[in-house]
């Protein structure tokens, strides 16, 4: 399903970002979804101050199967999948 984007609408799309409405409020607003409208503002290049939380790869010194191995686990299934900053530091201070 592809949305239909007009020049209507990528107006109000502006107008809404810049007024700090979210994605998923602008999506509704304008009945498409949350990615559609996070695409769209990507493909503009409409800067919203919005940024995805910092992670890390896992290639730190910490030794995760004596962890598991004491019963400590946090949920995470892949050794390649990324950390929080504030995890990181958490694991590193214990």
């Amino acid at each position: 399903m592809t949305a239909v984007w007009t020049n209507e609408s990528v107006r109000e799309l502006r107008r809404m970002l810049e007024i700090g409405m979210t994605f998923t409020d602008i999506g509704a607003a304008l009945k498409l979804s949350k990615s559609a409208v996070v695409g769209k503002a990507f493909r503009l290049g409409i800067r919203t101050g919005h940024r995805a939380s910092k992670t890390v790869a896992r290639s730190h010194k910490c030794d995760y199967g004596k962890h598991r191995r004491d019963g400590w686990s946090d949920g995470i299934r892949s050794s390649t999948a990324p950390i929080t900053l504030a995890k990181l530091k958490w694991m590193d201070r214990n």
